[in-house]
């Protein structure tokens, strides 16, 4: 959704004042990741640890008064998301037939969920009344998408999450998050950003 990749400082070669001085073997650089190389259907780019850019995305809000969340659920996730840290991972195992993820958040820390690509899980809700459907996929250039259809207090909603790297940076993930209600045919879409980083110190302290 997460590889740590330490950074190496820049390395300066001093030019040769001769032809008889003698030359420098340039030391090896750190491994750039770029966005166009695949594991099984997804960009192998996605995995690793990835931290929410706050400046850059929206408030959650919106999204958790569409999905019909109290008031004090509501101001608990804008805060949380305010003022602390969000990590998650994402690890797509050889052959990109299971991808697992993993969070760590004020309210959420050390969630952990194992999808196997392709494959619809379903989860009965008894206090909405409904079942929980969700299937993970990859999409046509490589995206993770996940597809989400879930009860709600205000009817039941459908939820496709799309995660792709940017093109000009590979170490800038980009999610869209669009949300419809099927009981009244509203829709919402949230937009989050997320910069590469290493594995924190889990668990994360608040």
């Amino acid at each position: 959704m997460h590889n740590a990749r330490k950074r190496t400082a820049p390395i300066s070669n001093s030019e040769s004042s001769s032809s008889s001085a003698t030359s420098v073997s340039p030391k090896k650089k750190k491994k750039k990741v770029t966005k166009g190389k695949k594991r099984g259907g997804f960009l192998s780019s996605l995995e690793g640890w990835w931290l929410v850019d706050k400046a850059k995305s929206d408030s959650p809000q919106a999204y958790l008064k569409f999905m019909g969340l109290p008031d004090i659920a509501i101001s608990a996730g804008v805060k949380a998301h305010e003022a602390h840290p969000t990590y998650i991972s994402i690890l797509i195992k050889p052959g990109g037939r299971t991808v697992v993820t993993e969070r760590h958040s004020r309210l959420l820390s050390g969630i952990v969920d194992k999808f196997k690509v392709n494959e619809v899980i379903t989860t009965t809700l008894k206090k909405l009344g409904g079942e929980k459907r969700i299937v993970v996929k990859s999409g046509e250039n490589g995206q993770l998408v996940t597809e989400t259809t879930i009860p709600t207090q205000v009817g039941r909603v459908t939820v496709k999450d799309v995660r792709n790297i940017l093109d000009d940076n590979a170490d800038v993930m980009h999610q869209v998050v669009t949300c419809e209600n099927t009981k009244n045919n509203e829709k919402l879409t949230r937009i989050v950003y997320y910069n590469r980083v290493p594995k924190p110190t889990l668990p994360l302290v608040f």
